[in-house]
C-alpha cells in the first residue's frame, strides 16, 4: 500500500496537472481516497476504501469536508501551520464516521485537475489505534514522570528534614551542653561544671589553689523593696567584676546570690589583693551602692571540693556578719540623703519631732529604749517615700516597713513605723487600730506628728494648742493631750516655732 502511495505521489509530483479520464486505479484501489473542491470543500469523488471507512454509504459524494472534520476552522487553521512550521505534508485531522465514531486521521493532500476543474486530491490514513497507543504511552510517560517528580519531591523533602532534625539536635545538643555547663542568668559556670574544673585543678601543678566564696550583701533587701529584676542586676554585676579580674580563674554562680571564684598558682598576696578587690567594689541600683562578702582558702594539698567550699563559705559568712550593720547603715545612710537632697525640710522637721519627744517624755514617762525607738522614728518613719511617691501613702507604709526591717538593728522601729499613719478614732492607715490598741510608743508618735502639722499650719501657739484639742479623740489620745501642762508647753511652742520658723511670740505681740 505504501509503495502504491508513493507511485501515485510521484507521479503527482512530477505531473501535478495531469487530468485523470478514468477512476478505475483510484476506486477500486485500497487506500482511502477523496477530491475535494477547495472552493466548496464538497466532496466531488470517494472511491470504495473511503465509502466503507466513513459509513456514509454512496451519499458521501456530495457531502461538504465540514460535515466529516470535526475541527473548527480556527483548528483546521493551527493544525495546517503546525505543519508548515514542521515541514510535513500531512495534516492531523478528526473524522466523524457515519456511526458517529470519531477517527483520528492523517491527510495528504494534493491540487490536481479532475473533470477540467481544480481540485484537491486527499489520501487518508486511519491512525486512530496509533494515535491512542501513542496517547496511551504519553499518560504512561507523564504517570511516570509525575511520580519521579513525586519520588524526587519526597527525597528531597526527606533530606531536608533529615537535614533539618540534623542540624537542630545540633543546636538542641549544644545548647543543652550550655545549659548543663552555665548559669542562666549569668553565663559564668554553674556549681556542677565548677565542681568538675576544681577536680581537674586539685593538683599539685595548680597550687595553691585559691578558693573565692563570694555573696552578695543586702540582696534580700533589694529584691523585697525594688523587686527580683534589681536583686538580678546585682548579681549579674557582681559576675561581670570577677570575669574582669586579671586573673587565671574560673567563676561560677552556686546558688541564688553566692559565687565561687577558683584562681590556680594564687599566692597569698594575690589572694589578699583579690578579697579586698571584691569587698571595696561598690554596685550601684537605684542610687544605692551595694558590695559583696567574701571568703577565702589556699589549697596547698589535695582537697575534697567539699570541704574546700564549706571552708570557704564559712570565713565568708563571717565577713558577712562582722560588715552587715556597717553596710545596713550605709545604705540607709544613702537614702535618708537622697531625701534631705529632694525635701529640704526634711532636716528640720526631725530636729523639731526630736525636741517635742524629750518636751512629751517629762509628761509621758516610757523607758529609755521606747525614747530611743521615738527617736529614731522621727528620722525613718517616711523613708519608704525613697522608693515610692510620699502621695502613696499605704505603699509608702509597706516600702518604709520592709526597709527598715531589713536594714534597721532596732526591730520594733518596723513595726512602729508602719503604724504611725493609724488614728485613735479607727479611721488611720494601714489596719484601722483603735483607741488603746494603737501601741503606746505609736500613740506618742502621732502625737508629735501631730503637734508638727499644726506648727506648720498655724502662726501662734495659742492657734496651735487649740488645733491639737480639735484632733483629741479623733487622731490622738486624749489622755496625752489632757497630760500636757498647758502653760509650759505654749512656752515650749513659742521656742519651737521662733528658732525653727521666727514666728512672732504670741504673748508679746499680746504686750505690745
Amino acid at each position: 500500500m505504501k509503495k502504491t502511495l508513493m507511485i501515485i505521489m510521484i507521479i503527482i509530483l512530477i505531473f501535478p496537472t495531469v487530468s485523470y479520464g478514468t477512476e478505475d486505479l483510484f476506486t477500486e484501489h485500497g487506500s482511502i481516497m477523496l477530491i475535494i473542491d477547495p472552493d466548496t470543500g464538497i466532496i466531488s469523488f470517494a472511491n470504495k476504501a473511503a465509502i466503507e471507512f466513513y459509513r456514509y454509504g454512496e451519499t458521501l459524494i456530495g457531502m461538504n469536508i465540514s460535515d466529516i472534520n470535526t475541527l473548527t476552522s480556527e483548528e483546521v487553521n493551527t493544525e495546517m501551520a503546525m505543519a508548515e512550521h514542521e515541514m510535513r505534508n500531512y495534516f492531523l485531522f478528526r473524522h466523524k464516521i457515519g456511526d458517529g465514531t470519531i477517527k483520528d486521521v492523517e491527510v495528504y493532500s494534493y491540487p490536481i485537475i479532475y473533470k477540467n476543474h481544480d481540485m484537491l486530491f486527499s489520501i487518508i490514513f486511519d491512525v486512530t489505534e496509533k494515535i491512542s497507543a501513542l496517547n496511551e504511552l504519553e499518560d504512561v510517560y507523564n504517570k511516570q514522570k509525575s511520580l519521579l517528580l513525586r519520588i524526587v519531591f519526597v527525597s528531597i523533602m526527606i533530606i531536608f528534614v533529615i537535614s533539618f532534625l540534623l542540624l537542630t539536635l545540633k543546636k538542641q545538643n549544644k545548647s543543652l551542653h550550655h545549659i548543663a555547663t552555665y548559669d542562666a542568668l549569668t553565663g559564668v559556670y554553674n556549681r556542677r561544671s565548677l565542681r568538675n574544673i576544681y577536680d581537674k585543678l586539685n593538683h599539685k601543678s595548680s597550687m595553691p589553689l585559691g578558693v573565692f566564696m563570694i555573696d552578695v550583701n543586702n540582696l534580700k533587701f533589694v529584691n523585697d523593696v525594688f523587686g527580683h529584676i534589681y536583686g538580678d542586676e546585682i548579681i549579674i554585676a557582681v559576675a561581670r567584676m570577677l570575669e574582669q579580674m586579671d586573673y587565671e580563674k574560673y567563676v561560677s554562680r552556686v546558688s541564688g546570690d553566692e559565687f565561687v571564684m577558683i584562681i590556680p598558682n594564687c599566692t597569698s598576696e594575690c589572694s589578699l589583693k583579690i578579697e579586698s578587690s571584691i569587698k571595696n567594689h561598690l554596685i550601684t541600683i537605684k542610687g544605692l551602692h551595694y558590695n559583696a562578702s567574701v571568703g577565702s582558702i589556699l589549697v596547698t594539698e589535695e582537697m575534697s571540693f567539699e570541704d574546700a567550699f564549706s571552708k570557704a563559705e564559712s570565713i565568708m559568712y563571717n565577713d558577712k556578719s562582722f560588715n552587715k550593720h556597717n553596710n545596713n547603715h550605709r545604705i540607709l545612710n544613702e537614702m535618708k540623703l537622697h531625701l534631705y537632697r529632694n525635701q529640704p525640710g526634711l532636716q528640720k522637721r526631725e530636729k523639731i519631732l526630736k525636741d517635742m519627744i524629750m518636751f512629751c517624755s517629762d509628761y509621758m514617762p516610757m523607758p529609755e529604749d521606747h525614747l530611743n525607738l521615738l527617736k529614731e522614728a522621727a528620722i525613718y518613719q517616711d523613708i519608704g517615700n525613697f522608693v515610692v511617691n510620699h502621695d502613696d501613702l499605704e505603699l509608702h507604709i509597706e516600702k518604709s516597713y520592709y526597709i527598715l526591717s531589713t536594714l534597721h538593728p532596732l526591730k520594733q522601729l518596723s513595726t512602729i513605723c508602719y503604724h504611725h499613719h493609724e488614728c485613735y478614732d479607727g479611721s488611720g492607715y494601714p489596719k484601722g487600730l483603735e483607741g488603746k490598741d494603737i501601741p503606746h510608743t505609736v500613740r506618742i508618735l502621732i502625737f508629735v506628728n501631730t503637734i508638727y502639722q499644726g506648727i506648720e499650719k498655724f502662726k501662734t501657739p495659742v492657734e496651735v494648742i487649740k488645733y491639737l484639742k480639735e484632733q483629741s479623740n479623733h487622731i490622738i489620745d486624749p489622755d496625752l493631750y489632757n497630760a500636757l501642762d498647758i502653760d509650759l508647753f505654749e512656752d515650749f511652742l513659742e521656742k519651737v516655732m521662733g528658732k525653727y520658723y521666727g514666728k512672732v511670740n504670741a504673748r508679746s505681740q499680746e504686750n505690745n
